[in-house]
């Protein structure tokens, strides 16, 4: 860094910053998302206010990105790794989603009546034993306590983790920031 330029970093924390400001000029002129955008960008819009609720084209303020609590996904644009690249832009949000868990739960009506499960369905007998996924039971023969619902088990898709209580990316808590 040259002797003399000052250190500058805008905390990413959605505010917006007086875009007629020199020392912003440059950074609304690249990162601004475009006037057929800016009604709908979560991002780096203009906006009349600081607080980004007046969207204006022609507003003083750029909205940066709040990316407290997120994960960042890079841009993929050719929607080769993120499916719904293709559709979005820089500093654009997509909400959490839950894989696809799937199982199956079936009393075959008969003489006598067979239950088969598989995928997150699991079949706990007498004394709390839990009979592998896609195996069956015929009562009377056989009694068993109930059906679990367990996502560790399932196998369509791909096995899942259950262990916390909520779904969501790998990540890593940081402070993000925009040098310039």
């Amino acid at each position: 860094m040259a002797a003399g330029c000052d250190i500058r970093i805008l905390l990413l924390e959605g505010q917006g910053i007086d875009r007629t400001i020199d020392a912003y000029k440059m950074l609304d002129y690249i990162t601004y998302c475009g006037d057929v955008n800016n009604a709908t960008a979560d991002s780096f819009y203009h906006a009349d206010d600081a607080a980004g609720t007046i969207r204006n084209i022609a507003g003083d303020y750029l909205i940066l990105p709040d990316m407290r609590g997120y994960a960042t996904r890079g841009l993929d644009k050719s929607g080769l790794v993120d499916p719904q690249g293709a559709g979005r832009i820089v500093g654009s949000v997509q909400n959490d989603a839950l894989q696809n868990i799937t199982g199956d739960f079936d009393i075959r009506a008969g003489n006598p009546n067979i239950v088969v499960t598989n995928g997150v369905f699991n079949i706990v007998v007498g004394g709390g034993a839990t009979l592998a996924s896609a195996d069956s039971v015929t009562p009377p023969n056989a009694q068993f306590d109930r059906v679990d619902f367990n996502a560790s088990t399932s196998i369509n898709p791909n096995p899942a983790k259950t262990d916390n209580a909520e779904t969501r990316m790998k990540n890593i808590a940081v402070r993000y920031g925009i040098y310039y």
